[in-house]
């Protein structure tokens, strides 16, 4: 579905046509999310279920900082280094 676009924009930019790859690659990736969310939408209408765009809770990697305890928030902490001395 999306080869074409593809090769466009790859085509473009190989020959440093930077401007028009960029667009090809952003409409092609407009359209694909344009039209499949609507598609996916009107699918389950038919089908018995619920529509879940999205990822639960055991799909995400989990945060270790949280789960041992700490409580600096996810920040990551900058630690002085010592270097051995040169010889």
């Amino acid at each position: 579905m999306l080869l074409p676009e593809t090769l466009a924009a790859s085509n473009a930019a190989k020959r440093g046509r930077i401007q028009i790859s960029v667009n090809l690659a952003l409409g092609s990736a407009m359209a694909s999310i344009g039209l499949t969310i609507p598609v996916i939408g009107l699918a389950t209408i038919g089908v018995a279920g619920q529509l879940v765009l999205g990822l639960g809770s055991t799909q995400t990697i989990p945060d270790h900082h949280r789960m041992r305890g700490d409580r600096s928030g996810g920040r990551v902490r900058s630690e002085r280094c010592r270097l051995p001395p040169s010889s």
